[in-house]
């Protein structure tokens, strides 16, 4: 961007670290500001815990924006330093009795998990962290959790793309990522070239995201990167917005990239649209059943209605 700097999306991103041998104290909050990886059953995963928490509401406004971080910088990751293996689920250990924590938890995908058996030094690592808050735990937890990742079946069409962008992260090239996944889309799986109109975006996002509730429908780093800069352009070409890409590159301190960002002139000045916190919120985090989501061409229309 030319001539301002985007604010950042929240605080909580800069608190997702890899767990450490840190001697410091930690905060005690509902949840607990620090997310694991863990590999345990050959499966890649992000696990949170909760040491102590008054009640079930406290527990769910605390977990929406540790879970919304944690994804944010899962999928923000620059393509050539993304990891090899994709998430394959969630994990949330309660420490304590709770009543309802199943339901504070419910609208993030989790249900819960009938065994811990095998994750063992994730929980031991986890009681770690909490002799840090101040608190021992000397047995398993009282109850765990689990949030599923519903397969994408992109991984022909991520490793093409992650290939074809090389080391540019989102923003560097607007457009490029989109243009990109248009071409891949179209060569592995026989579809039209990408339009960047309101009803090319419907068909992106049908061919993207799996029909699937109650589980996360998350994309792989480079697809949903480029996904993200398929919206933009869409902003520019079919709704006549003038946009400006932020772009992705990660923070010397944190090593961490900033969610996909564009900004966007209104009638009242320019407004960010952080357009990978909305796309996490609108196309990836669970859906039921019964509920009728509008398509992402829908949402995009409306935050230009201002423009």
């Amino acid at each position: 961007m030319s001539d301002e700097t985007p604010k950042p999306i929240g605080g909580v991103l800069g608190e997702l670290f890899p767990l450490q041998d840190l001697v410091e104290p930690l905060p005690r909050e509902p949840v607990h500001a620090r997310v694991l990886e863990s590999h345990a059953g050959g499966v890649r995963a992000l696990v949170f815990a909760s040491f102590e928490a008054k009640d079930a509401l406290a527990l769910h406004r605390a977990a929406r924006p540790r879970v919304e971080a944690a994804l944010l910088a899962e999928l923000s990751c620059p393509p050539h330093r993304a990891p090899e293996f994709g998430l394959g689920a969630l994990r949330f250990h309660l420490f304590h009795t709770l009543p309802d924590a199943q339901a504070a938890l419910a609208a993030f995908g989790f249900e819960p998990l009938t065994s811990v058996e095998g994750l063992g030094e994730e929980i031991a690592h986890l009681r770690g962290e909490a002799q840090r808050t101040g608190l021992v735990f000397d047995g398993d937890p009282e109850v765990s959790f689990v949030a599923r990742v519903a397969p994408a079946g992109l991984d022909d069409v991520e490793a093409a793309l992650r290939f074809a962008v090389g080391k540019e992260v989102f923003g560097e090239k607007p457009g490029a990522f989109a243009r990109r996944l248009g071409h891949v889309l179209a060569e592995k799986r026989g579809l039209p070239a990408f339009a960047p109109t309101y009803d090319g975006l419907v068909r992106l996002e049908r061919a993207l995201f799996p029909e699937s509730y109650w589980t996360l429908r998350l994309l792989p780093h480079t697809t949903f990167q480029a996904l993200c800069d398929a919206v933009a352009v869409v902003a520019v070409e079919a709704g006549r917005a003038k946009v400006e890409w932020a772009e992705s590159r990660p923070d010397e301190d944190t090593d961490l990239a900033p969610p996909p960002l564009v900004r966007v002139r209104s009638r009242d000045g320019w407004i960010h649209l952080p357009l990978g916190l909305h796309l996490l919120r609108w196309c990836v985090m669970p859906r039921r059943k019964d509920e009728d989501v509008p398509p992402l061409s829908a949402w995009l229309r409306d935050q230009l209605s201002a423009v």
